[in-house]
């Protein structure tokens, strides 16, 4: 096969052309390809951007640029994030002092076959024990559970689309449906690896109690989980949802996708 040179000016015009070019208004396009003829891997992330709907209290994203093609041959960027921003898991340093950051997770928890909890919940509605428990032949030790409350369906548009008014955004932080202690507290029992959701947080009320029951069993959070009304059709599915390794950071946005 005959080889060929790349220089890394080839290298970086190549991926200058390939990035995507975004611009006011314009809604981003669900990245779904096709893994093989029989398999498809479904991105279940929410997009980052400058301005994206956050957490209140969480720092605005904020772009900037270090190096342009025009003047310097190639571009660079330097990007101001809260470490809970968009689809992002949960260090146990999050709730617990001295406890490891994302350097210490359990990467397994993050790859693997995932249980996807199919419930319709609406605001404030809490997720008991009784919601889990139709599963529980399903869930079990070194499980991993997606909970699909459909909260996220009504909120798809305002945290997707550069330019929507982030503010219409602030019931899915702040106002979703809530994990309740007792059904934390049998997911814990089970012995699960990993929980994900479509809410932004388990449960804001009650936020703390629920985070220690969960991160104090080294159980992964992984929360504004996207998309999952493409999944909805299946019991279970493979996911990948791995962090950067940062050390000592309390969560990190990833970019989680499903093979189905």
């Amino acid at each position: 096969m005959e080889k060929v040179k790349s220089t890394r000016r080839d290298f970086l015009k190549a991926a200058a052309v390939s990035t995507p070019v975004l611009a006011t208004g314009i809604a981003l396009p669900l990245k779904t390809v096709h893994a093989s003829p029989t398999q498809t891997v479904v991105d279940l992330s929410y997009p980052i951007f400058s301005s994206m709907p956050v957490f209140p209290g969480m720092p605005v994203v904020e772009m900037d640029k270090i190096h342009t093609i025009i003047k310097d041959t190639f571009a660079s960027k330097t990007y101001l994030l809260g470490t809970h921003t968009g689809t992002h898991t949960d260090a146990q340093c999050h709730f617990l002092e001295g406890e490891a950051g994302i350097e210490g997770i359990n990467l397994n928890a993050y790859i693997g076959e995932a249980v996807l909890v199919k419930l319709d919940k609406q605001s404030k509605e809490y997720i008991t024990v009784a919601d889990l428990e139709p599963y529980a032949d399903m869930i079990g030790e070194g499980s991993r559970v997606i909970l699909d409350t459909k909260w996220g369906d009504k909120f798809k548009d305002q945290l997707s689309e550069i330019g929507a008014d982030a503010e219409k955004a602030t019931p899915f932080f702040t106002e979703g449906p809530r994990l309740s202690i007792e059904a934390a507290q049998w997911l814990a029992d089970k012995g699960i690896i990993g929980v994900s959701m479509d809410m932004a947080t388990p449960n804001p009320p009650d936020y703390i109690k629920v985070h220690e029951i969960l991160l104090s069993k080294n159980i992964a959070i992984t929360e504004a989980v996207a998309n999952l009304d493409q999944v909805r059709h299946k019991d279970k599915i493979f996911i990948s949802s791995v962090p950067l390794n940062i050390v000592g950071a309390d969560g990190f946005p990833v970019r989680m996708v499903a093979l189905i």
